[in-house]
């Protein structure tokens, strides 16, 4: 059959089927997958395992083949072979980030449509492609096209926390000749930088001159560029805090609330954007300017605030290049190493921190060791973990073919790309990255009012499903 009469069958299908995957989409949606406490039965939270227990049902309605392993990861598969012999993964998450701050559209687990856009947490991340990638398995399946060799949907419940789910599908099944995860951009990418993430401590005695910091919070997870940073200072100092507040408000475009509490003492607010650490520029970083506002007052000297002021001169607002950190660098294949500092917690006895840095291909562990020196050089210490870039052959028969796929679809130039972003398949041999997002839209990723294009998903699934008759081999 040829490529033409396949997608012809394909796009019959999908304009016969959008309304009952948005009404789909828009269950899962609803379900908040971020990760929870783990247990014995949910090793990731019971929420996480609820959104996979809705995929599997409604693939299981829809007569495909599903396994649930340890109620963390799962898969559906067509045909059923009986064993694990198939073709190709596709490797899909249910698990979202929390749900954060920033939302204006709708509740982050009511999904909301506005013409072609779906408004809601996990649209584009990574629900919404999960979901266009069943319906590719289904829109085959029932146009009676049958494969050669089986198509697995994996669907996984803790991308966004580490993939730790995935060593419980491998223990039990072998990779499949080829992979690929929905959940990056178009047209394709196959090289992703390394990972390096740090947790910073400090330790100090507790001083009681005035002013001081008394506290500062900002962050919900490493991979999250901070919306909000509160902080508490004790001491008359209001109409200081609010003149600093102006001009490190007018510089960075942080939003500053300067109110006045209990006592002596006054709240700050700072508000940005959320982004993924990935691409920082996309957010603005409200952790780093309020470091940048508590840097610049006159506090009372004690060990706490020396490790502040610091941190502010380490991470310093819109420095997500890593320059003030000593490892700013750049080669050829990977672009530009990037870094954040993205949760902090300070007390007046301790203080707890955590960075995000995308790095380049060609970094070396020496390269970036000068960050723990220039904490410890602080008073402080860093808990570092590395892990190493992901490269794919950019002229293999499989990416040239997914490329051709998206092609033959889109109507547009198909080539490979890196990206900062560590995908499901960083540490999986001959894995690459192969849509949802289109440059052309912002789909707001890990932030506030993220969304995706209906259009993009739907386009999506024909893409997919030609992919897999390419790759999985169709019966004459």
């Amino acid at each position: 059959m040829s490529d033409s009469k396949i997608l012809n069958i394909i796009d019959d299908y999908f304009e016969g089927h959008q309304e009952e995957f948005i009404e789909e989409l828009g269950h899962l949606v609803s379900i908040d997958s971020s990760r929870g406490e783990g247990s014995d039965e949910y090793p990731f939270g019971e929420a996480p395992y609820q959104a996979l227990k809705r995929m599997l049902t409604i693939s299981r309605c829809y007569g495909f083949e599903t396994a649930c392993i340890d109620n963390c990861i799962g898969y559906v598969q067509y045909p059923s072979t009986g064993d694990d012999s198939r073709a190709l993964d596709i490797l899909a998450h249910l698990d979202v980030v929390p749900a954060g701050e920033g939302w204006t559209k709708t509740d982050p687990f009511i999904m909301k449509k506005e013409g072609d856009i779906l408004y809601g947490r996990g649209t584009s991340d990574d629900k919404g492609p999960a979901l266009a990638a069943l319906f590719a398995m289904r829109a085959l399946k029932e146009s009676g096209i049958e494969l050669e060799k089986p198509v697995r949907l994996v669907l996984g419940t803790d991308e966004e926390c580490g993939s730790n789910d995935l060593p419980h599908y491998f223990a039990k099944v072998d990779h499949a000749p080829y992979t690929f995860t929905p959940d990056a951009d178009y047209p394709l990418i196959n090289i992703e930088k390394g990972h390096f993430t740090g947790i910073i401590r400090g330790k100090y005695e507790e001083r009681e001159e005035k002013p001081r910091l008394l506290l500062l919070d900002s962050g919900v997870k490493t991979n999250v560029i901070p919306a909000r940073a509160e902080a508490v200072i004790e001491g008359s100092i209001f109409d200081e805090v609010s003149s600093v507040a102006a001009r490190v408000q007018a510089l960075t475009k942080i939003g500053f609330t300067v109110i006045r509490i209990e006592n002596d003492k006054v709240k700050i607010v700072a508000e940005g954007r959320q982004g993924h650490a990935a691409s920082p520029q996309t957010g603005n970083n409200a952790l780093t300017a309020m470091l940048a506002l508590l840097n610049t007052l006159e506090l009372s000297y004690s060990e706490g605030q020396k490790m502040i002021n610091s941190l502010a001169h380490l991470f310093p607002h819109g420095d997500w290049l890593g320059r003030a950190a000593g490892v700013a660098m750049s080669d050829d294949v990977s672009g530009d190493l990037i870094m954040s500092l993205n949760i902090l917690h300070y007390t007046p006895s301790g203080l707890y921190a955590e960075f995000d840095s995308r790095t380049c291909v060609t970094a070396t562990p020496q390269q970036l060791d000068v960050v723990r020196l220039n904490i410890e050089a602080a008073g402080m210490t860093l808990e570092s973990k590395l892990s190493g870039p992901h490269v794919v052959d950019g002229d293999s028969d499989f990416v040239r073919t997914l490329l051709d796929c998206y092609e033959k679809v889109s109507g547009r130039k198909g080539y490979c790309m890196f990206t900062g972003g560590g995908t499901y398949v960083h540490n999986i041999e001959n894995g690459v990255a192969f849509g949802c997002a289109t440059e052309d839209f912002e789909n707001n990723m890990h932030g506030g009012d993220e969304r995706a294009s209906l259009k993009t998903l739907m386009m999506s699934g024909k893409i997919f499903a030609l992919a897999i008759t390419r790759l999985c081999g169709i019966k004459k």
